[in-house]
């Protein structure tokens, strides 16, 4: 796998300790991290690893503490990277849109995507402007026995790395954003999608934030929604020519693979429930964020009760299954005026401990800790719904 630097040099971010292997897994390095984590598992402070073996090493070592939230395998990664790394599981759904291609990834960080459109790529070329990072995809490439990825250090807006990519089938690009912005904007990241499309004269994929509104989407493209586990974790804008759907919008739910394609001949206005009927159900993410409530509605027979960012609801009379239900529940009773008299029924009930599903103060909370205890007690799965006012004690099927 080899690198190639265009005006960068490599340097080395760490204190030597032990032996060191080029050409494959830093030795040296993961001795340090292996003893770092030790230290941090006994308690010992951040300033304390930090004096002894510097702030990448104490940062790789958090990082190997958690990465099973994410990932396989003992990546290489900055702490900082963590939050908005790409999960595996996303990166080998979304790595099945290279096969048999040529495909740059221009922003490749510690190179999780690319490794995973290796997996069924012709070639992969790995582009990032920060030479750790090439470092650490690198070696992350070797824990995934990923070989056919040539790595380069460089500005993916320079011609130089147009020129070296130039037999690349498409780009993709998942850029860096700002964490403190209110509202996601496409100018505001870094390498700015625009001016990829306006240097390359080639199909485009981009991992934008979801979190993005449509209007501000100004590059043509179809508009791929992608949950993991119900919650919002990824869109993908693709050009129209490599588009795995012919769909403009669509969603995905994962791990189970779940799509729900926009439909243009039906209705956008979903019918809204003007009570909570027996069954209750929240619903996968990924639907609000692609707008695809009418969708979902006409396909499984149900109502909105509620919609949000956060937590979507519909409901039926009778029961329905959707793959984009993430939880199923029956109402048991209800409505109640208060939370406190929902909980106070739930007990009764013999729910041991309710989710619930309502604004809540921090009192309120409190109260239900104080009401229900943190034991784990065996009795019914509960939930508390709270709509216009009113909740609901429900049993999660």
């Amino acid at each position: 796998m080899p690198i190639t630097f265009i005006n960068h040099q490599c340097t080395c971010f760490y204190k030597p300790f032990g032996m060191c292997v080029i050409g494959g897994l830093d030795v040296g390095l993961d001795t340090q991290i292996s003893a770092a984590i030790r230290m941090i598992r006994k308690g010992r402070k951040k300033i304390e690893v930090v004096e002894r073996f510097g702030d990448e090493v104490y940062e790789l070592a958090m990082v190997r503490l958690k990465y099973k939230e994410k990932f396989k395998r003992p990546i290489y990664m900055p702490l900082s990277g963590f939050r908005y790394a790409t999960h595996e599981v996303v990166a080998r759904y979304r790595g099945r849109v290279a096969r048999e291609r040529v495909v740059a990834d221009l922003s490749c960080g510690c190179g999780m995507q690319a490794i995973f459109f290796a997996k069924y790529a012709e070639k992969v070329y790995a582009v990032d402007i920060d030479p750790r990072m090439i470092r650490y995809a690198r070696m992350n490439a070797r824990l995934y026995n990923a070989k056919n990825i040539e790595f380069i250090v460089g500005d993916a807006l320079d011609n130089r790395i147009k020129s070296m990519i130039y037999d690349a089938d498409f780009v993709f690009s998942d850029p860096s954003r700002p964490e403190s912005e209110r509202r996601r904007r496409l100018s505001t990241l870094s390498p700015p999608p625009a001016k990829i499309v306006e240097i390359y004269d080639k199909p485009y994929m981009f991992d934008l934030p979801p979190q993005i509104s449509a209007k501000e989407i100004t590059i043509n493209g179809r508009r791929e929604y992608i949950s993991l586990h119900g919650k919002i974790n990824r869109l993908t804008l693709y050009a129209p020519d490599i588009a795995p759907r012919n769909n403009d919008v669509w969603c995905v739910s994962l791990p189970r693979g779940a799509v729900l394609g926009k439909n243009d001949r039906i209705d956008r206005d979903y019918p809204r429930a003007s009570e909570a009927y027996e069954y209750i159900y929240l619903v996968d993410q990924a639907v609000y964020y692609a707008s695809l409530l009418p969708e979902l509605c006409k396909k499984y027979c149900v109502e909105v009760l509620s919609t949000g960012k956060r937590r979507t609801f519909a409901t039926s009379e009778k029961r329905k299954n959707s793959p984009f239900f993430v939880r199923v529940c029956r109402r048991l009773s209800g409505p109640y005026k208060t939370l406190e008299e929902a909980l106070r029924v739930a007990k009764s009930t013999g729910i041991s401990s309710p989710t619930i599903h309502a604004p809540i103060s921090p009192s309120e909370y409190w109260k239900v800790r104080g009401m229900f205890g943190t034991a784990k007690i065996k009795g019914l799965k509960g939930a508390i719904i709270g709509w216009k006012d009113n909740y609901y004690v429900c049993e999660v099927i």
